[in-house]
């Protein structure tokens, strides 16, 4: 668990972290047999959807509150974050927003990104009325960061190179035994109560990781089926976690029921929550297609 603290003038102190690990399943290809993940397959997938994530936290008084969650990713020479539109533009007129990062050595750290330097391109397209209440509808932003911002988020995080993921994409599925989809992100239902003492409100927040399986694709969105194996322990409302990764792992297993790696891509970000146990995701070709075109337009990379 990790404290974000709203200090005066908007410091920001770091305090130890955790994150929620649901007992994970995965389903064997061509195969209705399920097994249960061990905890040496969620020691794979965690770090690696860890160490590109951010939060978006708003550092109002009276306390700090999740915004929602996004991806670092460099395209070309440009760097920044990638996330959804409807979480983008709440920031739109804001000065500054705070960053939470899952730094790769398995610490929650915090900063501020002072907005004045950043430049945020938005895709939206049929959000439905109210305002993104469609399920379906394009929902994309990538906010290009400083260098001064970048150089910091290296020093404890990655940035996805986005050319190499899509690639994989391109040279098919590899070999494998198993896959397992999950998506990552921030929870503010998770959060805890703000405590104040001593002048200071911290509000406690937490990264979660919700395994499940692609089971349809459909004009660009994919949506997530969360295991029925977690159902009792997934919060009613996924708030928070818009922005943050769609991840497919493919694994090998061991004869000793052990699981290695085979390789992890990006697939799409959470957008949307459809019901109880689905979540609508923006899918790797939309994102191809609409945003990442106009990245390279508009930065020139």
């Amino acid at each position: 668990m990790c404290w974000l603290t709203l200090w005066p003038m908007s410091c920001w102190r770091q305090f130890a972290s955790r994150s929620i690990l649901p007992t994970h399943v995965i389903e064997k290809p061509n195969s209705p047999a399920k097994v249960n993940m061990t905890s040496d397959a969620s020691d794979l997938l965690v770090p690696h959807a860890r160490r590109y994530t951010v939060g978006f936290v708003l550092n109002d008084p009276p306390a700090p509150r999740v915004l929602g969650s996004g991806v670092l990713v460099t395209i070309g020479e440009v760097s920044g974050i990638l996330t959804c539109a409807h979480v983008a533009e709440v920031f739109r007129e804001r000065t500054e927003i705070g960053l939470l990062r899952f730094s790769r050595d398995e610490t929650i750290q915090m900063q501020k990104l002072m907005l004045g330097g950043t430049k945020t391109l938005y895709i939206e397209e049929n959000v439905g009325e109210p305002r993104w209440s469609n399920p379906d509808a394009v929902d994309l932003a990538f906010t290009r960061l400083p260098e001064r911002d970048v150089a910091t988020l290296n020093a404890t995080c990655v940035f996805l190179n986005w050319d190499l993921n899509y690639k994989k994409f391109t040279s098919g599925e590899p070999k494998r035994d198993a896959h397992v989809d999950a998506v990552f992100g921030l929870v503010d239902e998770f959060s805890g109560e703000p405590v104040r003492g001593g002048g200071l409100v911290t509000t406690p927040m937490q990264g979660v990781l919700t395994p499940g399986h692609v089971v349809a694709r459909d004009k660009g969105v994919m949506t997530l089926e969360c295991m029925d194996y977690n159902v009792r322990r997934l919060p009613q409302s996924f708030g928070g976690t818009s922005g943050g990764g769609l991840w497919r792992m493919y694994l090998n297993v061991g004869t000793d029921g052990s699981y290695g790696e085979v390789e992890t891509r990006l697939c799409g970000l959470a957008s949307f929550q459809r019901d109880a146990t689905h979540i609508a995701c923006q899918g790797i070709e939309r994102i191809e297609q609409f945003l990442i075109p106009a990245i390279r337009q508009h930065f020139g990379t």
